[in-house]
């Protein structure tokens, strides 16, 4: 499975399907595989930065969260079918903006929308899907 051109800069196993891994590259690209297959089943070119953090997000199994670390957070659902662009992603909205770069990000396992960030500052944000941040 070779569909990217430089480093691999995250990768995730799929929540629920053990045969499906997502990674994101240096490239500026995010790929969804099917490993038993061998076949890539998505890919998604990322005009704005290369993603550097990546994990399937526990609100919709099919739909994979992102960052180039900066923020903001971005929503790739690959199963929808591509507009006439081709695939489409959509910032959350909860994460506009940071004051520190994003290192870390963990999605709750059990309550979804539930997340936190880790920040280059020694920061952490807590987020519920719809409310305001909190930062510890």
């Amino acid at each position: 499975m070779s569909e990217h051109k430089k480093t691999i800069s995250a990768i995730a196993w799929h929540l629920k399907d053990k045969d499906i891994l997502a990674s994101s590259s240096t490239d500026f690209k995010i790929c969804i595989w099917h490993v038993t297959k061998h076949k890539l089943l998505a890919s998604l070119n990322i005009p704005h930065a290369a993603p550097t953090l990546m994990s399937w997000f526990t609100s919709d199994e099919d739909c994979v969260a992102y960052t180039d670390g900066k923020g903001p957070i971005y929503l790739w659902k690959y199963m929808e079918k591509n507009g006439r662009d081709g695939p489409a992603s959509h910032p959350l909205k909860e994460i506009s903006a940071v004051s520190s770069n994003i290192t870390q990000m963990s999605w709750h396992p059990s309550t979804p929308g539930r997340f936190a960030l880790g920040h280059a500052d020694g920061t952490i944000s807590f987020y519920i899907q719809g409310k305001k941040p909190q930062k510890h």
